[in-house]
């Protein structure tokens, strides 16, 4: 029986170490928010080509449920913190192209 409480005092130990060492998890910021969630894709794939990982954490909901997007600030695109200038300029500069007269 004190074996294995050992056992497992040393792996619980090992599992805190563990944690604590690879808490520096990537912050996640919101560089932008779209009416629809066909926007946010078309954002995401964009800073997709760029070579910039794009998140739409609201992804699933505003699938299912549109209706509750309406009133909220937007669906939410989200990019790793060390990315965010990059992909504000990216989309940006899409910005300008699309507004631009053919």
């Amino acid at each position: 029986m004190y074996s294995e409480y050992k056992r497992f005092k040393v792996a619980s130990e090992a599992f805190a170490r563990d944690a604590e060492e690879n808490s520096h998890s990537p912050t996640m910021k919101t560089i932008a928010r779209f009416t629809t969630l066909e926007e946010a894709q078309i954002a995401k794939l964009t800073l997709g080509a760029a070579g910039i990982e794009a998140f739409i954490p609201d992804e699933m909901s505003a699938g299912v449920a549109p209706m509750f997007f309406v009133n909220k600030p937007g669906v939410r695109l989200q990019v790793f913190e060390e990315n965010e200038a990059a992909a504000q300029t990216i989309l940006e500069v899409e910005i300008e192209d699309a507004e631009k007269p053919s």
